[in-house]
């Protein structure tokens, strides 16, 4: 009795192991360092950069990327504003892998 209560057990751990894995394999989760920009910062510089007021923002860990994406909203719109949280500096865009950027560009060669 006691070794099959072991066995299963054993069985849902490893189950839910594996299951945490599977479910972490599509976040390209890459740790780093903590970032020196405040939360506070990020929005404030975000606010300033669209003129609109931050309704909701997050810390995010991307493709080795340490950025915050923060929601502004200004005359009814709604925006994405990502801000760099080791320099604080307003992103152009989501941060991308610098090795699969070339997928995201269009191909002149085939005119």
């Amino acid at each position: 009795m006691n070794a099959t209560r072991t066995t299963l057990a054993a069985a849902l751990i490893a189950g839910a192991l594996l299951m945490g894995t599977v479910a972490c394999a599509d976040d390209y989760y890459v740790p780093g360092p903590p970032p020196t920009v405040s939360l506070t910062q990020a929005i404030a510089a975000a606010e300033k950069q669209t003129g609109g007021r931050a309704v909701e923002a997050e810390l995010e860990r991307d493709h080795g990327n340490t950025y915050y994406e923060v929601k502004v909203v200004k005359d009814g719109w709604r925006n994405k504003v990502y801000v760099d949280a080791m320099d604080g500096r307003v992103l152009p865009g989501k941060p991308r892998p610098a090795g699969l950027s070339r997928l995201w560009q269009e191909d002149d060669d085939d005119d």
